[in-house]
C-alpha cells in the first residue's frame, strides 16, 4: 500500500488506528492493491460523524476550499456543516467574514480594483446575513416555522461565505461578540424603561421618545451642569431630579446611556463633586410616584380570593364544603401563629404575693389550707362517765 494511500486513510478516520486496521483487513478480502482514489472513497464511506466546534466550522467554511472549482463538496455538505452548531455558526461567520481575502477578488488587475471588489463582495455578504436575520425571526418568533432551518442555513451561512471565502492569513478566528453586545443592550433597555416609568407623571413619551428626546436634555441639565459648575450646582440638580421623580440609580443610568459627545468616558466629574452630590442626596428625603410592594405590611390573615365559576359546575354543597375547609385552614393558621400555644416558647410563672405579717400571715395560711383537699376529721372521743361520789 503506497504511503499516500495510508495517509489518506489515517486522515479520513481521524487518526483512529483501530479503524484503519479494520479498513485494510476488509479491503484485503476482495482486492490485492489500493490506489489513492479508492482509499479516499473508502475513508469517505467509513467516515465518522464528528461534531465540529464553532472555530473549526468557521475556518472550514471561510477557508475557500469548499467553494473552489475542483471541490467535491455539495450544497448539502455545506448545510450539514451549518447544522453542527446551528446557533453559533451564523454568529461566528458574522464576526469573521470581514477578515478574509476573497478568492473572487484575486483576479483583479490592480490593488485598487481588488479593494473595490472586496468591498462589493462584503456588501453582498452583509445583505445575505440581513436576509438570514429575517428568516431567523420567522423561526424563533411567534410563527415558529422550524421548517425554514435549511433556508436559514443558506441565507445566513452558506451564501455569505460564498462571497468572501478565501485566505485567512494574518486573521485569527474570533469568538462572536454578539452575546456580550446583546447582554449590554438588555441592560441599557431596562434602564431606559425604569427612567421612563419614573418620569411618567411628568412626561408623555414612550421609552423610545424618552431615549431620543428627554435623556439628552436631562444629560445637559444634570451631568453637564455638575461637570461645569461643580459642587455649587448640586442642590439644583437634586431639585430637578425630584421634580421628575428620578433616583440616584437613574442619574447613573443617564450617565451610562450617553453617546457621542455625551459618552461616559468623556465626562470628567471631580471626586469632590461626586462625594458632595452623594452625601446631600442621601441626607434628604425624595418623593416617589408609587409605593413599592415590599413596603406594604402583609396582613396576618390570608384573604380568600373569590374564584368565579362561570360554568356553574359546582353544587352548593361543594361550595359549603370548600368554605368550611377554608375556615378550618384559617383557624389552624391562627393557632399556629398564636405564641401562647407554641410548645417551644417558655411561659413565665406567676410569682406568689409576699406574705403579710401578723394576721395577714394567718389569713394566708388559712387560704392555703382552703386550697388543700379537705380531710375527714377524726371522731371526737367520748368522755368517760363521772364516778359517783361516796356518801359520807
Amino acid at each position: 500500500m503506497p504511503p499516500n494511500v495510508m495517509n489518506a486513510l489515517i486522515e479520513g478516520t481521524g487518526a483512529d488506528i483501530r479503524q484503519v486496521v479494520n479498513m485494510i483487513s476488509t479491503a484485503k478480502l476482495d482486492q490485492s492493491a489500493m490506489d489513492y482514489d479508492k482509499g479516499k472513497e473508502m475513508s469517505k464511506a467509513w467516515e465518522k460523524h464528528v461534531v465540529l466546534k464553532p472555530w473549526d466550522i468557521t475556518s472550514k467554511i471561510l477557508g475557500g476550499g469548499m467553494f473552489q472549482a475542483a471541490s467535491k463538496s455539495t450544497l448539502n455538505d455545506k448545510i450539514e456543516l451549518y447544522f453542527n452548531d446551528h446557533e453559533f455558526s451564523p454568529l461566528m461567520l458574522q464576526e469573521n467574514y470581514l477578515g478574509t481575502k476573497p478568492i473572487l477578488a484575486a483576479d483583479a488587475p490592480n490593488a485598487k480594483m481588488a479593494n473595490l471588489k472586496t468591498l462589493e463582495l462584503s456588501s453582498q455578504a452583509a445583505d445575505s446575513i440581513s436576509d438570514g436575520d429575517l428568516v431567523d425571526r420567522m423561526i424563533h418568533g411567534s410563527q415558529q416555522q422550524w421548517s425554514l432551518m435549511p433556508t436559514h442555513a443558506i441565507m445566513s451561512f452558506v451564501r455569505p461565505a460564498s462571497f468572501v471565502a478565501g485566505s485567512q492569513a494574518g486573521s485569527q478566528t474570533r469568538f462572536t461578540s454578539w452575546l456580550g453586545k446583546n447582554s449590554t443592550y438588555g441592560k441599557l433597555s431596562r434602564q431606559v424603561k425604569e427612567i421612563q416609568g419614573h418620569m411618567r407623571l411628568r412626561t408623555s413619551g414612550d421609552r423610545h421618545e424618552t431615549r431620543q428626546q428627554y435623556l439628552p436634555t436631562l444629560w445637559q441639565n444634570l451631568v453637564k451642569k455638575l461637570e461645569v459648575e461643580g459642587k455649587e450646582a448640586v442642590p439644583e440638580v437634586i431639585q430637578l431630579m425630584d421634580q421628575y421623580f428620578l433616583t440616584k440609580d437613574d442619574f447613573d443610568a443617564i450617565l451610562e446611556l450617553g453617546v457621542g459627545p455625551m459618552d461616559q468616558e468623556r465626562v470628567k466629574l471631580e471626586t469632590q463633586t461626586k462625594a458632595t452630590f452623594t452625601r446631600m442626596y442621601n441626607a434628604q428625603s425624595h418623593p416617589l410616584p408609587f409605593m413599592k410592594a415590599s413596603s406594604v405590611v402583609n396582613p396576618s390573615k390570608k384573604i380568600a380570593k373569590d374564584k368565579p365559576d362561570l360554568e356553574e359546575a359546582m353544587d352548593d354543597s361543594e361550595d359549603e364544603a370548600i368554605l368550611k375547609d377554608a375556615a378550618e385552614d384559617d383557624a389552624e393558621e391562627e393557632e399556629d401563629m398564636d405564641p401562647t400555644k407554641d410548645k417551644y416558647i417558655a411561659k413565665p410563672k406567676k410569682k406568689k404575693a409576699p406574705a403579710a405579717k401578723g394576721k395577714g400571715k394567718k389569713k394566708a395560711d388559712s387560704g392555703d389550707e382552703d386550697d388543700e383537699e379537705e380531710k375527714p376529721k377524726p371522731a371526737a372521743k367520748k368522755k368517760a362517765p363521772a364516778k359517783p361520789r361516796a356518801k359520807k
